[in-house]
C-alpha cells in the first residue's frame, strides 16, 4: 500500500489525471485506475476479507469516486479520501462494529512506545522472518476489521492519528485505543513463538513490512474485476455524458425559447407604434 500513498502521490502524470478527474474529465480515470487499483484492493482486503466481497466493494468505491471526485479539493489527500469512501461503505453494507475508546486514559506514553517501535524497521537476526512475517498477518486477520485497519493504517502506512480518525469516523482516543488493543492480541501471539523458537522480537514493524508484501503479491486483483469495473465506470460515465448532452439540450431550447419570445414581443411592440403613428398622422390630417 505504500505506492498507492507515497510513489503515487509524487507522480506528476498521476497528479495531472487526478485533476482531469476532479475537473470531471472521465477521460483520465484510466490512469488513476492503474495507480490505485492495487492498493485499493488489498485495503478492501482488510476490511472484508473475502475476495468476491472486496472486488464489489473495489467497484462501488471507484464508482463513488467517479460520481463524487469533484468534492475532493487536494490531490494529496486522495489516498485518505479513497479509503473513507471504502471504509463508509463497509459501514454502510456490513456495519462494523464501532470502536469504543476508553475515555480519559493516558495514553501518551504508551503512544511514545508504540511510535519508537513502528520507527524500528530493524528485525531479529534470530527469526526466520518469512514464517514469522506470515504468522503476523494471519494474526492481524484475526482481528476486528477497526483494529486491523488501525493497526495497518499506523505501523505499515505511517498515518498520522487524526488521518486515520478522519477515515475511520472516529475520535483520536479510539483510534489509540484500537492500536493498543490490536497491538496486545499481536504481542500475546509473538509472545508464543518467542517461548516456541527462543527469540526476542522487539518490534512487529519489518515482519509486517514484508507480510503485507507477500500478502500483495499473493492477492493480485483479478483481471475479471479490472474488466468488470471499466465496464461499470464506462456506462456511469457514458449515462453522465447523456445526462449532461439532455440539460445542455434543454438550456439551449429554453435559451431559443426566449429568444423567440423576445422577437416576438420586440415585433409586436414595433407594430403598435406603427399602428398609433399611422393612427395619429390619420386623425392630425383628417382635423387639418
Amino acid at each position: 500500500m505504500e505506492d498507492f500513498d507515497k510513489v503515487s502521490i509524487e507522480d506528476d502524470e498521476f497528479r495531472f489525471a487526478l485533476q482531469q478527474l476532479m475537473r470531471g474529465n472521465g477521460n483520465y480515470f484510466s490512469l488513476v485506475f492503474q495507480k490505485t487499483r492495487q492498493s485499493l484492493y488489498i485495503f478492501a482486503l482488510l476490511l472484508v476479507k473475502e475476495e468476491e466481497a472486496a472486488a464489489d466493494l473495489l467497484k462501488e468505491t471507484y464508482l463513488r469516486i467517479v460520481e463524487s471526485a469533484g468534492s475532493l479539493r487536494r490531490t494529496e489527500r486522495f489516498p485518505l479520501w479513497a479509503r473513507r469512501i471504502m471504509h463508509n461503505l463497509v459501514l454502510f453494507k456490513y456495519g462494523i462494529e464501532r470502536a469504543n475508546g476508553t475515555e480519559g486514559a493516558d495514553y501518551d506514553a504508551l503512544m511514545k512506545k508504540l511510535v519508537a517501535e513502528r520507527n524500528d524497521r530493524t528485525p531479529s537476526g534470530e527469526a526466520d522472518e518469512e514464517e514469522l512475517s506470515r504468522l503476523l498477518i494471519e494474526t492481524i486477520f484475526q482481528l476486528s476489521t477497526e483494529e486491523r485497519i488501525a493497526l495497518i493504517c499506523f505501523f505499515h502506512d505511517r498515518m498520522m492519528l487524526n488521518d486515520i480518525a478522519v477515515m475511520m469516523d472516529c475520535s483520536r482516543d479510539q483510534i489509540k485505543a484500537l492500536i493498543f488493543s490490536a497491538r496486545g492480541r499481536i504481542r500475546e501471539q509473538m509472545g508464543r513463538y518467542e517461548l516456541e523458537r527462543h527469540v526476542d522480537i522487539k518490534s512487529i514493524s519489518p515482519y509486517l513490512a514484508r507480510g503485507m508484501q507477500i500478502y500483495n503479491e499473493e492477492h493480485l486483483l483479478p483481471v475479471s474485476t479490472k474488466e468488470e469495473i471499466y465496464r461499470e465506470v464506462e456506462d456511469l460515465l457514458r449515462r453522465r455524458e447523456v445526462h449532461r448532452h439532455d440539460v445542455d439540450s434543454q438550456r439551449s431550447m429554453r435559451g431559443r425559447s426566449q429568444t423567440i419570445r423576445f422577437a416576438t414581443r420586440r415585433t409586436v411592440f414595433i407594430v403598435t407604434i406603427a399602428v398609433v403613428a399611422a393612427c395619429i398622422a390619420f386623425l392630425v390630417g383628417y382635423s387639418m
